[in-house]
């Protein structure tokens, strides 16, 4: 009974998951993002779980096991692609297509050697995945001996080697976003306020290493033990699929305070402009009616924001965009900008701009200024012009002529 339940516990969650991210009010782009993997990830887990059925036929078995080339290498670049929007960075490259590949070559090449199979698919598939070597009545057939290549080793090289690219690429992030672990322990002590993204960091590489671990006993353990120890993996996984999906719930409302956490899910979705003054303290503050706790923790929250979010980026972002994702208001938000920065924010938010510009053409000489443009959050070429010859004092190609 509990094997049974641990078994299809993630196939649950991510079905649940799905349909809360489905209905949801306000769609930003990690949050579709985590829509398409909550859809994919119910689909390998139940054919996984599928496949590990004692009363399984021979069709669903190759069914099951064309899903599980196609999905699972496809999940983890996924996964980043997520982080990624949710940092505001350009996750639409010309790379972007290699990811996919892998998944494709496999599901592909799964499919075909099992069609050229015929009547002997079936019976091949059930024996497959009951042992790990391949079953000594197949091993002089060329066809047997390539499918298992494929559905074998090259699916657990393809995996593992997402799994360390990913994990090496949420400690990179990590260390260069400003993560502190410190932020987190306050967090969850006295308050204060940190970027969804820090969180999610923690959850994604331990599911990863959790994915990884199973990936690994599962060829190596014997098949009588098979099903318990995968029992026991998915039933950790589903809890850090929780975390990972409500975290996500989150990710129009970076950075984020405990007591955002804590509210109830229909409040991850609100337009209601919170802000920081509850606090009756009698410190000075440079903004009348507000405590000088609450206007540190919202200086705190703005400078994530730019800083590890790059919310210049965003053409289209304003000031009340700001104001509700630091639960504010926009005069809080255009006195903290003026005192802290000496200028109005739309003026600061061009000046990040053209800061990201001026690093985007050294690293980019070839690109045109429509790219420059859009890769630094103009709307326009002309609106990039203007605003680059008002900060810097020269046009682009100038600058690029002298630097």
């Amino acid at each position: 009974m509990f094997t049974s339940f641990a078994l299809l516990l993630p196939f649950c969650i991510c079905v649940l998951s799905a349909l809360v991210f489905m209905f949801k009010r306000h769609k930003y782009a990690s949050q579709q993002f985590v829509l398409v993997i909550n859809i994919l990830c119910s689909a390998y887990y139940f054919a996984d779980t599928m496949l590990l059925g004692d009363s399984i036929s021979g069709v669903f078995a190759i069914i099951g096991s064309v899903v599980c080339q196609f999905v699972g290498p496809m999940i983890l670049p996924l996964y980043l692609l997520m982080t990624r929007s949710m940092m505001r960075s350009n996750y639409y490259s010309w790379t972007t297509g290699f990811w996919f590949t892998p998944p494709v070559m496999l599901g592909s090449a799964s499919l075909l050697l099992f069609t050229l199979m015929g009547n002997q698919a079936g019976e091949y598939a059930l024996q497959f995945h009951s042992c790990s070597p391949l079953p000594s009545v197949y091993a002089d057939s060329n066809i047997h001996q390539m499918h298992y290549l494929f559905a074998h080793n090259i699916f657990l090289l393809v995996m593992l080697l997402e799994i360390v690219y990913s994990v090496g690429y949420y400690i990179y992030m990590m260390v260069h976003s400003g993560y502190r672990m410190r932020a987190i322990v306050k967090l969850l002590r006295t308050g204060g306020n940190v970027p969804i993204v820090n969180l999610l960091y923690p959850a994604l590489i331990v599911l990863l290493l959790l994915a990884g671990a199973r990936l690994l006993l599962g060829r190596i353990i014997a098949p009588d033990y098979l099903v318990a120890v995968t029992a026991v993996f998915n039933l950790f996984i589903s809890l850090v699929l929780i975390v990972i999906n409500y975290f996500t719930l989150y990710a129009n409302r970076s950075p984020v305070t405990l007591r955002t956490l804590r509210s109830p899910l229909s409040s991850a979705d609100s337009n209601k402009h919170y802000h920081y003054g509850a606090e009756k303290e009698n410190a000075e503050t440079p903004i009348e009616g507000m405590s000088a706790l609450s206007y540190a923790e919202l200086v705190d929250g703005f400078r994530a924001l730019v800083m590890v979010e790059r919310v210049y980026l965003e053409a289209s972002v304003t000031i009340e965009d700001v104001a509700v994702r630091l639960h504010s208001n926009r005069t809080y938000i255009s006195c903290l900008v003026s005192k802290e920065f000496g200028m109005s924010f739309r003026d600061y938010l061009g000046s990040l701009r053209v800061e990201h510009a001026q690093k985007y053409m050294k690293s980019h000489p070839a690109a045109t200024q429509d790219e420059v443009a859009q890769a630094s959050g103009f709307s326009s070429a002309s609106t990039f012009n203007k605003k680059f010859r008002q900060v810097v004092g020269v046009s682009p190609r100038q600058w690029m002529v002298n630097n």
